[in-house]
């Protein structure tokens, strides 16, 4: 999917929305969650972010459990700069993920990025160390580094 949105814009539209007719047809729960990822990565290459955040929402009521689609508009928060966008999602993820959970480390990356752009960059640093366990020292530094 991600090749596409880098893909020769005239040729991003037909193969983007095949892919997302396929995925919002098929009922299982990871393609809904890859479909609502998808449509949310989609926004910023058609500039509605607004809009596309607003359908994004609404379709993440009908799955609530649902975390890979918070852990998307972090991402696009983060590319926007949109600080308010980045503390919803991360406040969601926050009473919703666990330190189990597969997520957990993206959930803790985009909280750390979220401190440093709002000024609080030794308490990124301290969340990544402590809370980045499945990542080696080597690895956390180069995070904290980026």
């Amino acid at each position: 999917m991600n090749c596409l949105f880098y893909k020769d814009d005239a040729n991003i539209e037909p193969g983007l929305v095949e892919i997302l007719e396929r995925l919002h047809s098929n009922q299982a729960q990871r393609a809904q969650e890859m479909y609502c990822s998808a449509k949310a990565s989609s926004c910023k290459f058609e500039n509605k972010v607004e809009e596309e955040a607003n359908s994004y929402r609404k379709e993440l009521w009908i799955s609530r459990i649902l975390n890979i689609p918070f852990l998307t508009l972090c991402d696009l928060a983060i590319q926007y700069r949109r600080i308010d966008k980045l503390e919803y999602a991360l406040d969601i993820l926050e009473r919703t993920d666990s330190p189990k959970s597969q997520t957990y480390g993206s959930f803790i990356r985009f909280k750390a990025i979220w401190l440093t752009l709002t000024s609080r960059f030794d308490d990124a640093v301290c969340i990544c160390k402590n809370e980045l366990t499945e990542l080696t020292y080597a690895e956390v530094e180069q995070f904290i580094e980026s």
